[in-house]
């Protein structure tokens, strides 16, 4: 791959998928809500679901460190997103459509880790950083939400259709992408118990686990608040479109930023951020101040989750990097959906979304605290530090 060439496949690839995600990921609890689904009852489609995708995430993850072309994981992975989320049209029955659901997570969650993973690896010895390319994932968010929220006229039954488009023109992009193979990895392996003796991963780790209480609350249940209130489909693609733009600030900086401050200061900038979005949340109720709200989104998820990938590719053995996100995205997976996700659509049904925030809010600082705490602790190992990415 050339080093001083833009890759401009992968980053188009990056538009295509999140465009997908785009659609799916933010009306789908709408379209539930729609069939006449409580939160309660879509919290539980989320945590049952989950107890598979969380077994094909780590073979999805393993598959990929031991195929001879990681290419080939995620290209099954796209294939199979685009043919099941036609099967939506099936039925609009609660058990089918947990089954249903059930089947496209275990195609399509895993695909954002183990992509990831590939960029990163594509991206070696390049002079092009991940944030950059990450950023072809917040343009194509921003302008499909936006555009599908007023395609939808509060109609969400389109969406399936939609993103299995965008899942076939990704399988189709992906299957020019230059090859990933084994050999590419250093021989010999690893023993897996070894991704767990890095104690700042680990740390990063609770702390998006933590982080993940309010962000699930917020992304599964927070649409359908903001139309109960009267917000519009329209209305709601222009709150997910500011929240995406928002990244591109923090992206086209990100690598300067973390070498700059370390992990530790951006991790903690992000946490507090996150805290005052979840609580203006609880404070505000007009839609278009809800809107502005989304601004911080910027801040708050993007830059802890640039720190988690980054930091997972230069410190973690080569031939364990993909099994390595596949893992962290498994436990954090576990608790934001399983977890979270039913306690949330509970808890959102007994005291309501809005009082939601305010503990989520509550959630956000505390787990700052505990990550300021935990950091203390350690001592930057030199690994770390020759990758400008241990604490300060």
């Amino acid at each position: 791959m050339d080093g001083k060439r833009f890759p401009a496949r992968i980053f188009l690839l990056y538009i295509l998928f999140y465009s997908g995600q785009s659609i799916y990921n933010t009306y789908l609890n709408l379209y539930l809500t729609e069939q006449g689904f409580t939160k309660a009852m879509i919290g539980a489609v989320m945590s049952i679901s989950t107890i598979f995708l969380l077994l094909a995430q780590l073979f999805w993850g393993i598959a990929s460190d031991r195929a001879k072309s990681k290419n080939t994981i995620i290209k099954a992975l796209f294939g199979g997103c685009a043919a099941v989320a036609l099967l939506f049209y099936i039925s609009a029955n609660y058990l089918y459509l947990l089954f249903i659901i059930t089947l496209f997570s275990i195609f399509f969650s895993p695909i954002i880790p183990l992509n990831d993973n590939l960029t990163l690896e594509l991206l070696e010895g390049t002079e092009w950083d991940f944030g950059q390319i990450r950023m072809g994932g917040t343009i194509g968010y921003a302008v499909t939400v936006f555009a599908v929220g007023f395609t939808l006229k509060d109609q969400y039954s389109p969406i399936f259709w939609m993103t299995s488009v965008m899942m076939l023109f990704c399988l189709i992009i992906a299957s020019g992408l230059p090859n990933v193979k084994k050999s590419q990895v250093k021989k010999g392996k690893t023993p897996f118990m070894e991704i767990f003796k890095n104690k700042t991963l680990i740390s990063l780790v609770v702390f998006n686990i933590i982080s993940s209480f309010g962000m699930n609350i917020y992304q599964s249940y927070y649409p359908i608040y903001f139309a109960s209130i009267g917000g519009t489909s329209s209305q709601i693609g222009i709150m997910m479109f500011v929240s995406a733009v928002s990244e591109i600030p923090f992206l086209l900086v990100a690598r300067r930023a973390v070498q700059k401050f370390g992990v530790e200061k951006i991790i903690i900038i992000a946490g507090l951020v996150t805290g005052i979005r979840w609580l203006l949340l609880y404070f505000v109720s007009s839609p278009t101040l809800i809107i502005t709200t989304s601004l911080l989104h910027g801040v708050s998820f993007v830059g802890s989750n640039y720190c988690m990938t980054t930091f997972i590719n230069k410190t973690v053995p080569a031939d364990l990097r993909a099994t390595s996100h596949s893992v962290f995205a498994f436990i954090g997976t576990f608790f934001s959906r399983i977890v979270f996700g039913y306690l949330g659509g509970l808890s959102g049904d007994l005291f309501g979304i809005n009082n939601m925030m305010l503990v989520s809010s509550m959630v956000s600082f505390v787990g700052v605290i505990i990550f300021m705490i935990s950091s203390k602790k350690l001592e930057p190992s030199s690994e770390d530090a020759e990758t400008n990415c241990s604490l300060q």
